[in-house]
């Protein structure tokens, strides 16, 4: 007879308790990192009233490209040539005074583009309390709380992390597993994993996590509750959503662009909100200024902790339009919708 296991991952309340509140947060600090400090800061902006948000995101601005200026070789160049003084910006829109940055540019400058000083690596974006707090708070307002398991499904690269990484995804109650698209028996053992380890939800980017749905849709392999999907990316064409929701559950968009932290997250209500604690996020229009609500422009990108590797601008090939009214959540972070993707360039 089949042993029935509970939703998260078999562990019960407890366990999840035990990962959340213990296990995790001290491996944090033996780590070094104040992810906890954090997002306990996190949990305090994001209610904060518009204005109030938008001072805190011009200060950090300021902070980030002050350091730029006087820091990194292609901006201190840029600024120089342009006449640009950071201490003067005073609103989102002088931002539109500087260049928006292509990754083909971020590529071709390379070492000026970093401070020689904070010694730039990729791995030092990936073990950034910061960044990691922000992911923390985007699970929670999908109603993923710490130590609930998560099923992440990806490339081969994220699902066979080194013992470190393996050490970290135990203690978070995270599951691994590779994409299986294009392999129907390897989809069949994804599925069968779901079943039996009955994770709080799946994390995963939206075009393969919809190859796995639609597998499990016509094949009739859906054995679990309602599966919360974790979007690791723009939100999902509306075909990939249905497919996504009919075979799992109601979908969370947790969006983290290449070479950036995350900048937008839903928050269970309605639209996307932009994460301007951590993030600012221009909708320009096609005259380079912000597009007016329900205007679709280019996003731009500036990663407001982005000092060893400042990125201001940054064309992350997406377009959208911001959003109007209110969000029912409560939270004054400011939403965009209709998100499209776009040729990077």
């Amino acid at each position: 007879m089949r042993r029935e296991i509970p939703a998260d991952g078999g562990g019960g309340s407890a366990m999840t308790r035990l990962r959340g509140e213990l296990l995790w947060p001290a491996w944090e600090r033996l780590r070094g990192r104040h992810t906890d400090d954090h997002l306990g800061e996190l949990a305090r902006t994001e209610w904060l009233r518009a204005p109030r948000i938008e001072r805190l995101q011009l200060q950090r601005l300021r902070l980030l490209l002050s350091h730029a200026g006087a820091h990194v070789p292609y901006w201190r160049e840029l600024f120089a040539r342009l006449g640009f003084d950071a201490r003067a910006v005073e609103k989102r829109e002088d931002l539109a005074a500087l260049q928006p940055l292509s990754p083909g540019l971020l590529h071709a400058r390379g070492e000026a583009m970093r401070d020689p000083t904070l010694g730039f690596t990729e791995e030092l974006l990936d073990d950034d309390p910061w960044r990691r707090a922000v992911r923390l708070r985007c699970l929670g307002w999908a109603g993923v709380g710490p130590g609930r398991s998560v099923l992440r499904y990806g490339p081969p690269a994220v699902a066979t992390p080194g013992t470190a990484s393996r050490v970290e995804h135990a203690l978070r109650g995270e599951i691994v597993a590779p994409d299986a698209s294009g392999d129907p028996a390897a989809l069949d053992a994804v599925a069968r994993r779901i079943a039996w380890t009955r994770p709080a939800a799946i994390a995963c980017a939206p075009s393969s996590g919809a190859v796995l749905a639609r597998h499990v849709i016509e094949r009739g392999l859906r054995a679990w509750p309602a599966v919360k999907v974790l979007s690791d990316g723009p939100p999902p064409a509306p075909a990939d959503r249905a497919a996504l929701e009919r075979a799992f559950g109601p979908v969370f968009v947790i969006w983290e662009p290449p070479l950036v932290g995350p900048i937008a997250a839903s928050c269970g209500a309605r639209g996307l909100h932009l994460l301007d604690d951590s993030a600012l996020v221009e909708v320009a229009g096609p005259d380079g200024w912000p597009a007016r609500p329900g205007e679709v422009g280019e996003l731009l990108v500036t990663d407001l902790r982005s000092f060893a590797r400042p990125i201001v601008r940054y064309r992350v090939g997406a377009r959208a339009a911001p959003a109007i009214g209110p969000c029912a959540c409560g939270r004054e972070l400011r939403r965009i919708e209709g998100v499209e993707r776009e040729v990077a360039r």
